[in-house]
Parts: C-alpha cells; sequence; structure tokens
C-alpha cells in the first residue's frame, strides 16, 4: 500500500488536471456514496464513503474544529483518504486528505464556473476569508483567467485585509469591502466558503447570467432564496447560476 504526503498530493496535482478529471467522473455513471457524522459544529467527525463498481471503493475521514483556526496553527479541516482496490478489495493507497479536499473543493467549484459561468466575467466576489478562500479564488480565476478584480467580504476585516495582502503579493489585483449587498450586484462570479447560518448573498442582488459557487454550510437555496426565479444554469431569462460543493 503506497502512502501519499501532502506533499506528493500538491507535486501531482494542478486545477487544469483536476478540474478535467472531476468533469470526466461527473459525466460517468453516479457512484454510490454514503455519509456518517459525529459530534456537533464545534468539534465534528465525519466518513464520507464511496463505491465506483468494478473500479474503486474508497473513504474520506475528517474532522472539523472551527476553534482551531483562532491560533493559527492547525487547519479546521483535517482529513485522511483510503483507496480499495474495486475488483478484490486490496488497499491501495492512504493519502494526505487535508490537501486532497482542498484541491478537490476548489476544482468542484470552479469547474461549475467553467459550465456555467459567462465566458469573460472581470469581477470575483469571495465572501469569506478562511482557509479555503485563496484556493477557490486560484481555482475560479484558472478556468476564468478573464477575472482580473477580487473583491473580499468577511465577518471580521482584518481576515480579510490580510487575505488581499496576500493575493496581491502573487500579482492578484485584490481589495475588501464592508458593503457585501454593493459587493454582490457588482460582481461577475461570486464564491462563498463560510460557516454562517444567516442569508449573506440575497438573491434581489443577482444580476442576469451572474455565477454564486457557495461551498460549506451554505447550500444555493439559502444562498438565493429569494431571487425570483429558481437558481438554474445561466439563461437570458433566469438571474443567476448557483452551484453547491461539499
Amino acid at each position: 500500500m503506497h502512502f501519499v504526503s501532502d506533499t506528493e498530493v500538491t507535486t501531482v496535482l494542478t486545477f487544469p488536471i483536476l478540474v478535467a478529471a472531476l468533469e470526466a467522473a461527473h459525466r460517468r455513471p453516479k457512484m454510490e456514496v454514503l455519509d456518517a457524522s459525529l459530534g456537533d459544529e464545534k468539534g465534528q467527525y465525519v466518513i464520507r464513503s464511496a463505491v465506483d463498481p468494478g473500479r474503486y471503493m474508497a473513504s474520506k475521514m475528517f474532522t472539523s474544529f472551527p476553534a482551531n483556526l483562532a491560533d493559527g496553527k492547525m487547519p479546521a479541516v483535517q482529513a485522511v483518504c483510503v483507496l480499495f482496490d474495486g475488483t478484490n478489495g486490496r488497499p491501495l493507497a492512504a493519502m494526505d486528505g487535508t490537501e486532497i479536499t482542498h484541491w478537490r473543493t476548489a476544482a468542484d467549484s470552479a469547474l461549475g464556473t467553467k459550465l456555467l459561468a459567462p465566458s469573460n466575467p472581470e469581477t470575483l466576489l469571495c465572501v469569506g476569508a478562511g482557509e479555503m478562500s485563496e484556493w477557490l479564488i486560484r481555482g475560479h480565476r484558472t478556468v476564468r483567467p478573464s477575472l482580473k478584480r477580487v473583491l473580499i467580504w468577511n465577518r471580521s476585516p482584518e481576515r480579510a485585509i490580510d487575505l488581499a495582502r496576500r493575493l496581491a503579493e502573487d500579482g492578484v489585483k485584490a481589495e475588501t469591502t464592508t458593503d457585501l449587498d454593493a459587493a454582490t450586484r457588482e460582481a461577475d462570479i461570486i464564491t462563498t466558503c463560510t460557516r454562517s447560518h444567516q442569508l449573506l448573498i440575497k438573491g434581489r442582488n443577482l444580476r442576469s447570467r451572474r455565477t454564486c459557487s457557495a461551498i460549506s454550510t451554505i447550500s444555493p437555496a439559502a444562498v438565493c432564496k429569494d431571487a425570483p426565479h429558481r437558481p438554474t444554469s445561466p439563461s437570458s431569462r433566469m438571474p443567476a447560476a448557483a452551484i453547491s460543493t461539499s
């Protein structure tokens, strides 16, 4: 059995490779998936398992401890992935699931943008400035290189400022905002990475042919529940497309 470290994961993966692989996987027959969880929002243990008949069997085991972010010593989500041969059950690999989670979540969200978003968007709004935010911004800018400007809103402005600084160091034109409604109306693509249970993205602020991608605890219904039409793929008749990634 092979043990795959976070360094190996990062060495192998790129967003173009992963987005293409995820698109191919989504077009295949749906796999059997089962989730199980214990604990609560302060400390949660989750196992997500899937069977691809005749090919592979796998599980991702992860913990979620949001308080870890307070001191910055450990990520909020930590994970391990295990992979088995789907023809004989032989263990194939144990992998660093934390790094895989970052890559896969951002790439799946970016895939939604690739398929649903306008072809030449210019402004990306990132709602939340946690550990996934920078990954999501990188993923969306990979599939839509026309995104030259990034707006960042976060409940605590300090973290938004820090994220904008890091992005600027990489040559990204990033700025913070405290007016989420105005930023929503201005953005071409919106990506959210927040644990908030409150409605943040209001459907009435989404312009026609704009895309909203939600991860973590928000669902498309929570993001756009007051939209004049049900979220769907973008068209001249619908205000926005909504994507949910977990």
